[in-house]
């Protein structure tokens, strides 16, 4: 899998990233069957995060980074498989 974060400024590479940018969001992609999904910043707290599976648009989970939330998407694929 392949995450790409998103900032106020819009989707950047990793080398634009600077100490000030503030991820709203990250694009996961490279998932098993062309599944894709985001991490988002969760609309009822700043400080947790979702993920949205793009088929749905559906948003789920209550993590505490977007790190927690890629693992668990991970560990959803790996059992899947």
């Amino acid at each position: 899998m392949t995450v790409c974060m998103w900032s106020h400024e819009g989707q950047i590479s990793k080398s634009q990233i600077s100490k000030s940018d503030r991820p709203v969001g990250y694009k996961v992609s490279g998932m098993p069957d062309g599944r894709e999904a985001h991490i988002f910043i969760s609309q009822n707290a700043s400080d947790r995060w979702q993920i949205e599976d793009d088929a749905s648009g559906q948003r789920s989970g209550d993590f505490e980074s977007a790190e927690d939330a890629l693992a668990s998407l991970q560990a959803d694929v790996d059992r899947r498989q």
